[in-house]
This record gives structure tokens, C-alpha cells and sequence, in this order.
């Protein structure tokens, strides 16, 4: 008889025979079988879980594989983004415009340009390629109360990595001491030959005088804008300044009149093309003006004081100057508006700009009259050609307005904005009357009203604003038809922006459906809701207490 081997049954089946033996006794070859089921269960528990093992082991690489394609998909798919269509040339300009201002401070992730090279590896190569990025530094001293060391290190290596483009500086001292700063400062004024740009704010004179300074004089022969403005005092006469005496190329002066440094320091009056006085009253810009014989463009920042103080009155002479334009904002007195309108002279004036006071963004009415005899002296006594005119918050009527406007046969372009609707009440003069004076009546053109007008921009009342006398005024003013418009002396309106200080939808589907004829035609008709600006508020920055971070970002 040949031995054969037993054919082992599967574990399932002999579980089952030995199943009954729970309701009878186990005998010793009971046990036996037991034994064997439970050695055989044991071996296939284990090459069970070696084979789970496996299994897990081959879905782990397969969830890495899958992972991993994810995250290059992710990135590859990027590429197909708009910005990487941008050209090399425009991506340069774009991040050039959000890099005008860097302000050094802690944490250096928020100094745009380390923002940008930070973005991704094509703009890092780009941002280390542009010098002209890490040209423009902003620094306010009292941001550095602590960690010199590492102001030292971002202005060196904004130095280094700007290489030879010129620089746009700006220091606020704040009335911070400056001593513990002067290695910092060193490092900015042994490349004074290359300042374009260079702003000074709250700078005591004890600064300006100090030897750490010195060096700049006769080394600015890329200058070309100044802002100064200094610390009040009435030792003045103590003092002296000569740094800026020579700047060939230096043709902006932004400073604050009636501070001494604005006497006290040796300017080149005769280069500045542009001059912008701020936070003065008219009895101390007058003088400032007078030095200045060959400006093109005058521009008067927060004039006047809140407080109805007793002030000194100008004794000086009448300033006739050449300038072409004018901008007068942040009025807070109207006599000192008067007083600089008295004095004036300017028989070459095409573009002025008049804006009221604003507090956080809004106006404010701290400027309650126009003084309407002595602007209309003004322009009697000036015969100039006023070419463009923007009047922002103006405390006029609308009747002192037309009265005005028939003063400026020679205007082209015509902004008007009314008060908000808080303040309204001060100033509405975006009225009928003043839409039926913008009427042409093309049988009587004798005595036309603002003959010249092409572009015209009102910011005006909804609830206010006669709908029919505005369309029949813009209807009457569009003549493309050259010949016509010749014989009869009046040209053709181009550009219509009306801005709503509400909101009213339903006025602007109207006014856009009678006026859309003429966007058909050529011209250009604009009919929007304000949009009101949020300031951002930087709430207090949290102090960094990680010397070494700045690394990470350079």
C-alpha cells in the first residue's frame, strides 16, 4: 500500500467540526485536533498580516507617488497663470510701482521689495536684478528704538543691492536723538552722490549743523527734489545752514514756511520749478514765495490754522510770478486763502486747484466763507488764461460760482465737488441755475457761457441734481462738427464724468440711457456712485523680539 498525505481541510471547515464541542466534553484526541487548528490559525494570522504588510506598505508609495504629482501638478499649473504671460519689461515696471516706498522695519517680511523676492524664484531673480527696487528708502528713526545693529545691515544691503541707481531717501527723526543712529546715518550720507530724492522730516538743527552731515555739502549732483521741515524754535537767528547751497540739479523744494530751518537755509530759490509749502499761514509762505521767481507750479498744503487766532498781517510787496499752476488744499482759514489771493499776481496762470479741509479722509467745514471780491481782484488784476479749474469743498453759492466761471472764457476742463451729504448743507452749487448757465442756446450765441469747455467732472447731491436740466446742458454743448462749431464760437464737450454722492441706481440707469448716444458717438460719458475710501489703520505693531529674522528675508 503506497502512503498517500492527507489532505489538510481548510480552517473554516474543521472550525466547524469543532464547533460542537462546546456543548460536549473534550477528550484528549479532541484536544489534539484543537491543538493542530490552532497552530494552523496562528501561521495564517501571520502570513495574513505579512501580507496586510505588503499591501499597506505598496498603498503608502502609492499615496507618496500620488502626493508628490499633486503638489508638481499644483506648481506646473501655476505657469498657466496670467502673471506668467507678463513680459519680463512690464513685470519690471509693475513691481517698480510697489516698490516706491520701503520702509525699513521690523518684521523686514513687510519691506515690499523683500515681499516680492520672497514671492517665488522667478521674481527673487527679477527683484536682485533690478537695482532701481532697493533704491527707495523710507526710515522713521522712532521705529528703531532698539537693534541698531540690524538697521545698519538692511541699509547696507539696500546700498549694495541698489548698486548705482540714484536714491529716493526719507528720513523722519520725529524728534528722536539722533546719536544713537549715526553709524546708520553714516552709511546714507557716504552716498550722498547719488541722492535724486531726499526728505528730511522733523529734523532738529542741531542735526543739520553737526559734523555728521557736513560731508553733503557740494556732494548732491544728482538732487533734484527736497522735502525739509524742521522743529519750532525762535533761535533762528543762531542758526545757519548751508548744505543744500549747492545742488545743480535740484528743481522741487517741498518745506514747511514758518519753521527757521525755512530761513535759515541756503537754498538755490532761483532753480525750483515746483514748490509746495505746507502747514503754513499766509503771513509766512508770502516770503518763501517771493524768493522762488521761476516756478511753474505752486502748490499750498494745509493752510491757515484751526484756532481764530490774532496772527501778524504780510507787510510785503505784491508778488507777480510766472507760474502756470496753482494748488491751494487743506484750506483752514479763509483769511489766509484772501491774503495769499491779495498779494498774487500771476499773468501766466492756466490750471488752478482749490480744495477745502479734510479730517480723516472727509472734509471738513472749518473754511465757512468765499471771499469772492478779493478772488475776482485777483483775476482782474492777474488777466490771466485759466485753462483747467477744480474747486473741492468750496464754501461758495452757486451764484458766486457762475459769477466766476464768467470770468474764464478760456476754460477747458471744469471739476466741481459738493460737500457730503453730512455737510451738505455748505455747499450745493451743482444746481439749476447753474445747469441752465451750462445750456448753449445755439440761436443766441452772443456772451457764451465757458466757450471752451471740453471736459467737465461733477460730484454732486443725487437727491439734488435736476436729471433734465444736466442732459439738456450736455446735449447742448456736442457739436463734432468742427465748421459749425467754429461759426458759432463754442467747442464740442468730450469727456462727462458725474460722480453721485448716493446712492441711486436707478438715476444712473436713466441719466446713462439718455447720455449713451453719446458715448456711441465718440465721446467719453461716465455716470458711477461714489466710492467712499477706507484709510487703512495700522493698529500698534507688535515689537519683534527675533534679532536674527531679518536673515531669513535678505
Amino acid at each position: 500500500m503506497t502512503g498517500e498525505v492527507p489532505v489538510r481541510t481548510s480552517l473554516s471547515q474543521r472550525a466547524s467540526s469543532i464547533q460542537r464541542l462546546f456543548r460536549s466534553t473534550v477528550t484528549s484526541s479532541d484536544r489534539s485536533v484543537i491543538s493542530q487548528f490552532l497552530h494552523d490559525a496562528e501561521m495564517e494570522i501571520k502570513s495574513s498580516q505579512i501580507e496586510i504588510h505588503r499591501l499597506k506598505s505598496a498603498i503608502l508609495s502609492l499615496e507618496h507617488k500620488r502626493d508628490g504629482l499633486k503638489k508638481t501638478a499644483a506648481k506646473y499649473r501655476s505657469l498657466l497663470s496670467p502673471v506668467h504671460r507678463v513680459p519680463p519689461e512690464i513685470l519690471r515696471c509693475i513691481l517698480g510701482f510697489a516698490c516706491q516706498e520701503n520702509q525699513l522695519k521690523l518684521p523686514s517680511k513687510v519691506i515690499p521689495v523683500f515681499a516680492i523676492s520672497a514671492t517665488c524664484g522667478r521674481w527673487r531673480d527679477i527683484a536682485l536684478s533690478m537695482p532701481s527696487l532697493w533704491s527707495h528708502i523710507r526710515i522713521d528713526l522712532r521705529d528703531w528704538k532698539k537693534d541698531h545693529h540690524i538697521l545698519a545691515y538692511l541699509i547696507q544691503l539696500f546700498l549694495d543691492r541698489s548698486k548705482s541707481s540714484p536714491l529716493t531717501l526719507e528720513l523722519h527723526f520725529g524728534l528722536a536723538n539722533s546719536a544713537p543712529y549715526k553709524p546708520c546715518l553714516a552709511l546714507l550720507i557716504q552716498q550722498s552722490s547719488r541722492w535724486r530724492s531726499l526728505s528730511l522730516w522733523e529734523i532738529d538743527r542741531a542735526d543739520l549743523s553737526s559734523d555728521l552731515f557736513r560731508p553733503i555739502r557740494g556732494d548732491l549732483p544728482l538732487l533734484e527734489e527736497l522735502d525739509i521741515s524742521g522743529t519750532p524754535g525762535h533761535d533762528a537767528d543762531q542758526f545757519h545752514c548751508d548744505l543744500f547751497s549747492v545742488c545743480p540739479k535740484l528743481s522741487t523744494l517741498c518745506i514747511q514756511a514758518g519753521i527757521p530751518i525755512a530761513y535759515t537755509c541756503d537754498l538755490p530759490w532761483s532753480q525750483v520749478k515746483t514748490l509746495q509749502l505746507y502747514q503754513a499761514l499766509a503771513f509766512d509762505a508770502l516770503p518763501v514765495i517771493a524768493l522762488c521767481q521761476n516756478i511753474d507750479h505752486l502748490e499750498l498744503l494745509s493752510i491757515g490754522n484751526e484756532e481764530d487766532l490774532i496772527l501778524p498781517v504780510y507787510q510785503g510787496d505784491p508778488i507777480i510770478s510766472a507760474f502756470q499752476k496753482l494748488s491751494i488744499t487743506e484750506v483752514m482759514q479763509d483769511k489766509d486763502v484772501s491774503c495769499i489771493f491779495q498779494h498774487l499776481t500771476l499773468r501766466h496762470l492756466t490750471e488752478l486747484h482749490i480744495c477745502g479741509s479734510s479730517v480723516s479722509g472727509g472734509p471738513s467745514a472749518v473754511w465757512k466763507q468765499w471771499d469772492e471780491a478779493v478772488f475776482m481782484n485777483f483775476l482782474v488784476r492777474s488777466s490771466c488764461s485759466i485753462t483747467s479749474l477744480t474747486l473741492v469743498w468750496v464754501p461758495m453759492s452757486d451764484e458766486q460760482l457762475i459769477r466766476l466761471l464768467e470770468c474764464m472764457p478760456h476754460l477747458k476742463m471744469l471739476t466741481l465737488e459738493e460737500y457730503p451729504a453730512k455737510l451738505k448743507s455748505e455747499n450745493q452749487i451743482i444746481t439749476l441755475n447753474l445747469l441752465k448757465s451750462l445750456f448753449v442756446d445755439h440761436e443766441h450765441t452772443d456772451g457764451l457761457f465757458l466757450p471752451r469747455l471740453i471736459n467737465l467732472k461733477l460730484l454732486v447731491h443725487a437727491d439734488s441734481l435736476d436729471e433734465q436740466a444736466l442732459v439738456e446742458a450736455i446735449m447742448s454743448r456736442w457739436n463734432p462738427d468742427t465748421t459749425y462749431a467754429s461759426e458759432i464760437g463754442i467747442d464740442c464737450l468730450k469727456t462727462v464724468d458725474i460722480i453721485l454722492l448716493e446712492n441711486k441706481e436707478d438715476l444712473i440707469d436713466r441719466l446713462t440711457n439718455k447720455l449713451r448716444w453719446m458715448g456711441d458717438a465718440g465721446g467719453r460719458v461716465t455716470i458711477v456712485e461714489s466710492m467712499d475710501e477706507e484709510e487703512d489703520q495700522e493698529g500698534g505693531e507688535e515689537e519683534n523680539n527675533d534679532s536674527d529674522e531679518y536673515a531669513d528675508n535678505a
